[in-house]
């Protein structure tokens, strides 16, 4: 396992991160004394293909421009507005 200061890993945070990327541990130290570690993310297999064959997601059918416009009947707030009142509750 590497050691890096803080201030190098200021200097050299990219090509610390690629380290990192290949699979390398990397310990972060400030003066001298550890305080965290840089290890890669391990995969948690939330990825698109995992999600489909789990029936967590359905691909959609169509194209989105196909979708018909929402007609709002007359009366009805635009979102502007809706964003507006919302922004002056705060």
């Amino acid at each position: 396992m590497d050691r890096v200061g803080v201030r190098e890993l200021r200097q050299n945070a990219s090509a610390l991160l690629d380290q990192v990327a290949d699979g390398a541990v990397i310990e972060i130290t400030n003066h001298g004394r550890p305080v965290a570690r840089l290890v890669p993310i391990a995969s948690t297999g939330t990825s698109r293909e995992d999600l489909l064959a789990n029936g967590h997601l359905r691909p959609g059918r169509g194209k989105v421009l196909d979708v018909e416009p929402v007609i709002l009947p007359p009366g009805t707030p635009s979102t502007e507005d809706l964003l507006a009142q919302l922004r002056e509750e705060r």
